[in-house]
């Protein structure tokens, strides 16, 4: 008990039996058809990853999509994949599945996806959001201290990096991952700026007032 999620879906991996593995948070749903989108996709190609709903829980209202009509790619790798700044939870052959690191307690599955896409690399991405990431209130990231978390959990994963790569074998996307994690430092330390002045309650709602100020 309380040992964390990491350790968690740890347990859940072991108990596995079939084929396929398909992360999925407490907070968050599955849409209609993503199975069935997802897992040919995945037996064939190693993992498949899809569009992302940001949705608020209390109500229902949308927030954002990782992507809008007509942004997604049809492959992600590594590069793609770092430059997102949505929760991403593919479904991946059991095989491929790097298990997750119970030292790295808040950005795990950031870590997760980088070492996945190093194994597997490119795999299919499905334009539709069938993944439903809801914010809730009293969740983590919800939290007010959810960017102390991230910046501990950004400092930590810079020291693994650069102490054993955290077993990621292409040092072109080892070097890439680390210049991510100082941009997310960076955007991080923005967000708690904006926290503290209350012009939002959590990550997901300070991206969207990015984007809404990029689009002013």
């Amino acid at each position: 008990m309380g040992a964390g999620a990491p350790a968690a879906r740890n347990a859940g991996l072991a108990a596995a039996r079939l084929g396929l593995v398909a992360p999925l948070d407490a907070d968050d749903r599955f849409r209609p058809g993503r199975l069935s989108a997802l897992a040919p996709l995945a037996l064939a190609h190693g993992a498949a990853f899809d569009n992302v709903a940001v949705v608020r829980d209390e109500d229902d209202s949308p927030l954002l999509r990782l992507y809008e009509d007509g942004q997604a790619p049809a492959l992600l790798d590594g590069e793609r994949f770092l430059a997102t700044s949505v929760p991403m939870f593919p479904v991946v052959r059991r095989d491929l599945v790097p298990g997750w690191d119970q030292d790295v307690n808040f950005c795990d599955d950031v870590v997760f996806n980088v070492r996945l896409l190093d194994a597997s690399g490119p795999v299919p991405l499905v334009a539709t959001p069938f993944y439903e990431y809801r914010q809730r209130a009293g969740s983590i990231t919800f939290s007010a201290d959810s960017g102390e978390r991230a910046e501990r959990c950004y400092r930590h994963v810079l020291d693994r990096l650069a102490d054993d790569g955290l077993g990621i074998r292409n040092e072109a996307l080892r070097h890439r991952f680390t210049r991510a994690i100082a941009a997310k430092r960076a955007r991080n330390a923005a967000f708690q700026a904006a926290f503290k002045a209350g012009r939002c309650a959590n990550f997901q709602e300070f991206l969207a007032l990015e984007g809404a100020q990029a689009d002013g």
